[in-house]
């Protein structure tokens, strides 16, 4: 007999027609004269060597089948040659193939071959889901994606069939038209003009932000897709962001570290260098507060002492009120009899982090990292006066429209509105001494 056979997977046009041997019968089994087959995506996929089983050599595709009964193995009741059937079974695309009885099904009258064999794999999933996962009832509103596909349409009919609403989601008029054809009672577009254009512009705008910042952004304006879709328009436009290289750093043992439970309860502090465009350093002072992750100051200067810190401070708290507890590394600036006595004075506490474990004041180095990244790595800077506005620009932008994936995609501003009130019921503190 013939059959359509591969012996190589490369692709449908690495098939032909073969000579292979009539197929005999076992127990319970049935061998079917083919009438019609079913090829679908699930063919494509092993024929282009993508599905995550790989059959033997030289292949035969085909999984749906509809034909007639030419031969009954032993044991087989209730079948006879000649009754018309549909199963699911392999090597399907022959004359004849085999299949076994107790998946076989009688064809009904009135419904042809082709028909049949385009039922039990599309069909069979989309019942599955509706009813045995979803357990879709009479009443209820479907909504179908994919709905012009092969599982789309089989969804169609068997959510119409269990009484529900029918909405088909497709992506060209065609395609809603044929899915409304088929039984859906509405139809809706799934590309939205505007959403690829949005998703440039902001990708623009923010070069430095990933598809997941991106698709919270996008939210925002009312423009909602799931994260799988999101991520494929993002590749298509090219948008992917270069991870920057770096230095090699040491990797110790992390130190545990009691999180912050509100607002104001914890601050951290780091300084941060950078250079004008005439070669001329400077420093950058940020104060983060460890809970809320807002930014509560960017000071730039040539040189910061620990008096001007701690005027800083002063200037913070005159705002805020004063934290519970500041971290900080071992700087000179740090540990100068300047913030000691601001310390005593202040009845702050002040916890140092153990030297050369920078991943101790982790919240503040997290934080000069998208400093780094997302500003000074992307500014020339012409002058002091320029950069103090720049990053006083950054800082309002960062506390209040960029979302932070810490905080559950919030601004920082809007996780310190809604940040439990702090209590400073806490334990007397003498603050550092002299």
């Amino acid at each position: 007999m013939k059959a359509i056979a591969a012996d190589r997977l490369d692709g449908f046009d690495a098939y032909g027609v073969v000579e292979v041997p009539l197929p005999m019968p076992g127990e319970r089994e049935l061998r079917i004269k083919v009438q019609a087959v079913g090829i679908g995506y699930v063919d494509a996929l092993i024929a282009r060597g993508g599905y995550q089983v790989k059959p033997s050599l030289p292949h035969i595709p085909g999984v749906e089948v509809a034909g007639t009964i030419s031969a009954l193995g032993p044991d087989v009741e209730g079948w006879a040659v000649g009754d018309r059937v549909a199963t699911m079974t392999v090597a399907g695309l022959a004359d004849e193939v085999l299949a076994t009885a107790a998946v076989c099904r009688r064809i009904p009258p009135g419904v042809g071959f082709a028909e049949a064999a385009a039922l039990p794999l599309n069909h069979l999933t989309a019942l599955h889901g509706l009813a045995d996962r979803g357990q879709l009832q009479p009443g209820e509103i479907l909504l179908v994606f994919g709905a012009a596909g092969g599982v789309g349409q089989a969804a169609i009919a068997v959510g119409k069939r269990m009484g529900a609403t029918v909405i088909a989601v497709a992506s060209t008029p065609q395609k809603r038209e044929f899915a409304l054809a088929m039984g859906a009672d509405d139809a809706i577009d799934t590309k939205p003009d505007g959403w690829r254009d949005r998703l440039r512009a902001i990708a623009h705008e923010r070069r430095r932000f990933g598809y997941r910042r991106l698709g919270i952004m996008l939210s925002r304006e009312g423009i909602v897709m799931n994260h799988k879709k999101l991520l494929r328009l993002y590749r298509e436009e090219g948008l992917r962001v270069r991870r920057r290289g770096g230095r090699k750093r040491a990797m110790g043992t992390r130190a545990p570290m009691a999180l912050p439970q509100g607002a104001n309860q914890r601050w951290s502090l780091d300084f941060v260098s950078d250079a004008l465009a005439c070669g001329r350093r400077f420093r950058i002072l940020a104060v983060v507060d460890d809970f809320t992750r807002e930014c509560l100051a960017l000071v730039v200067d040539t040189s910061l002492s620990g008096a001007r810190v701690a005027r800083e401070l002063d200037a913070i708290i005159a705002v805020r009120g004063k934290p519970l507890t500041i971290v900080s590394d071992n700087g000179t600036e740090l540990t100068s009899m300047a913030i000691l006595r601001w310390s005593q004075d202040s009845g702050i506490e002040w916890h140092y982090i153990a030297p050369g474990k920078p991943q101790q004041n982790g919240f503040v180095e997290s934080f000069n990292g998208r400093l780094r990244d997302e500003c000074l790595n992307e500014t020339l800077f012409a002058s002091l006066s320029h950069a103090r506005s720049v990053l006083n620009a950054w800082r309002h932008d960062y506390n209040n429209v960029r979302p932070h994936s810490g905080i559950g995609g919030l601004t920082p501003a809007t996780a310190g509105r809604l940040a439990p009130p702090v209590s400073h019921g806490h334990h007397e503190n003498p603050g550092l001494q002299l």
